[in-house]
């Protein structure tokens, strides 16, 4: 139930409070971007393109705050290009979990070594962390659209190969309004911070499949 409180003290908040709309005709989709950052469309980013699952590369996002650059030479662990990945895919939500690192436990069961999973169905999404991590998602919905959202526990690296900086909760999301889906997923404390707003601002526009 955590999540539902979130949404409720984020739909509060002043609309000068929070950002601008980023709209994508070629994607039919829009979402809110948060004060001082930018939106990066592939294939100029370099975002990987998923594999799996139905997207046009134009559909991959890339997010960060400008000043981007000044926080990764700052910080003491390895940081990517974008603080936060966004895709949109013509494909279901189960597509979409599986490329926001989610799974089901019928398919973690069927791993070498997998958890006991005691209790819980075989359709049941996980969130897959490291060193076979597991966490149960909430489920979201808004404008339309429904999904599941979690942390996973991620691994960091400390700059300059000087050893492991231990794990950390990185937020992960997967919606579809039954049409179309989206993954989320945040790769920094910049990201989690701003992962809820770009999540429940999103919208499945008119004008794709």
């Amino acid at each position: 139930m955590r999540f539902i409180h979130v949404v409720l003290v984020l739909f509060l908040l002043p609309a000068t409070a929070s950002a601008a709309e980023f709209r994508s005709k070629a994607c039919a989709c829009s979402f809110a971007v948060p004060n001082g950052w930018e939106v990066v469309v592939n294939p100029a980013t370099g975002v990987a393109k998923p594999v799996k699952a139905r997207m046009r590369e134009e559909c991959s996002f890339g997010l960060r705050p400008k000043n981007w650059e000044k926080i990764r030479q700052k910080s003491d662990t390895e940081l990517g290009e974008f603080a936060l990945h966004l895709y949109v895919f013509d494909d279901t939500l189960a597509a979409a979990a599986r490329e926001a690192f989610f799974a089901t436990v019928g398919e973690i069961r069927k791993e070498p070594a997998s958890p006991a999973l005691v209790g819980l169905r075989e359709d049941a999404w996980l969130l897959v962390g490291c060193q076979g991590s597991t966490t149960e998602p909430s489920e979201i919905g808004h404008h339309g659209w429904k999904g599941i959202m979690g942390e996973a526990e991620v691994g960091h690296v400390l700059k300059d190969g000087e050893g492991n900086a231990g794990l950390g909760p990185d937020f992960r999301a997967a919606i579809s309004d039954r049409r179309r889906a989206a993954a989320f997923v945040a790769d920094s404390r910049e990201g989690n911070d701003a992962f809820e707003r770009v999540v429940f601002s999103f919208r499945f526009l008119k004008g794709s499949k």
